[in-house]
């Protein structure tokens, strides 16, 4: 059986780009009988495979996937110069007219080998007919090694009238449990005379994006393509969220212009009465005097929030943003009075009389 070849000319009129982040698993199973290990996968809001045809573009979601080996002389497809002890076979639907994608990847058991694999741990809780369920993030594991230049090699099989592309760089993993697979499957042919060698996207397309699991202090780097509906859905919900704070700012805005001089001129009335401050002249005295104390005390409080840090700064920005609204606004209102008549003290005392 004939090796794939990768130092064949690059088929540059293709071009495929990978987007397996955490994927549920369910209905896990190590079938004794075909000895591989399959699992459906979860529904998926995005696509996980995006190939590019001359320039016209397939979005897939994985629907299933069976890790085999090559026990008992049984077959996977063979890449020149690269080990392969089994393969992760992901199965991918077209989101549009059902074209079927099979995504493979080699595996070699290594040793050392990955302490916290994706792979790993699906043929670990792979049991015979009891039904399991995992969230695997297969992105790391597929990009865990730095690649100079990732290549895929890709064919159509006539067998189940799919289009197979085969990741031509192994994957490490530390199940030896691999070794006792076989690859009974008839999903697609092996080996055929006719292949391509693809590349991903073209540079520019790529954006470094990190993985960082709830329970592990690692941080996981993978390539995601920025054409991913992913990334779309991402840019569109970010660009929403920052349109919808901009209108809330405004609004809120539009009110202080009523809310802030109404308190500021309830608190002033309120002190005027409670200390029996009378007369325009001390009322002016004593507003003044307010006025510097508020002013003190809120720039202290607002040092001490972003001295403290953490969470504090946020709310350090928030009270200078309303301290500095709030200058500008009553400033403004006590600037378009005339000299004799000062604001608010004319209104409190107006009120007053009434």
């Amino acid at each position: 059986m004939n090796e794939f070849n990768l130092s064949k000319s690059i088929d540059t009129s293709k071009s495929i780009t990978l987007n397996y982040i955490p994927i549920g698993l369910k209905n896990i199973l190590l079938n004794t009988d075909d000895k591989n290990i399959t699992a459906e996968c979860e529904t998926s809001p995005s696509s996980h495979v995006t190939f590019t045809d001359n320039n016209i573009k397939s979005e897939f979601k994985a629907t299933s996937v069976c890790i085999v080996g090559t026990a008992n002389d049984t077959k996977v497809n063979q890449i020149s110069g690269v080990a392969s002890n089994g393969q992760l076979i992901i199965k991918n639907v077209d989101t549009d007219n059902n074209e079927v994608l099979f995504m493979c990847f080699p595996l070699v058991v290594a040793n050392p080998g990955p302490s916290n694999s994706g792979i790993d741990a699906l043929i670990r809780i792979a049991a015979p007919d009891i039904p399991t369920t995992l969230t695997v993030n297969f992105n790391a594991d597929i990009f865990a090694k730095e690649i100079s230049e990732v290549k895929y090699v890709e064919y159509s099989s006539s067998l189940g009238n799919a289009r197979v592309v085969t990741f031509a760089h192994p994957i490490s993993i530390i199940s030896a449990q691999l070794m006792g697979l076989e690859n009974n499957t008839n999903f697609f042919n092996l080996q055929p005379s006719e292949y391509s060698i693809l590349t991903p996207s073209t540079p520019g397309e790529w954006m470094e994006c990190d993985y960082v699991p709830i329970d592990s202090e690692e941080v996981e780097t993978y390539n995601l393509p920025v054409s991913s509906s992913l990334v779309q859905d991402s840019a569109a919900h970010n660009s929403l969220k920052t349109m919808f704070m901009y209108i809330l700012f405004l609004l809120f805005t539009g009110m202080s212009y009523s809310v802030i001089p109404a308190i500021y001129k309830y608190i002033l009335s309120f002190l005027f009465i409670n200390l029996g401050t009378t007369g325009q002249s001390a009322r002016k005295i004593f507003m003044d005097r307010f006025d510097t104390i508020m002013r003190v005390s809120l720039l202290i409080l607002i040092i001490i929030f972003f001295a403290i840090g953490n969470q504090f700064i946020l709310y350090g920005i928030v009270i200078s943003i309303v301290t500095l609204l709030g200058y500008i606004i009553i400033s403004s209102k006590k600037s378009n009075d005339k000299k004799d008549d000062v604001w608010p003290i004319n209104e409190i005392e107006r009120d007053e009389l009434d």
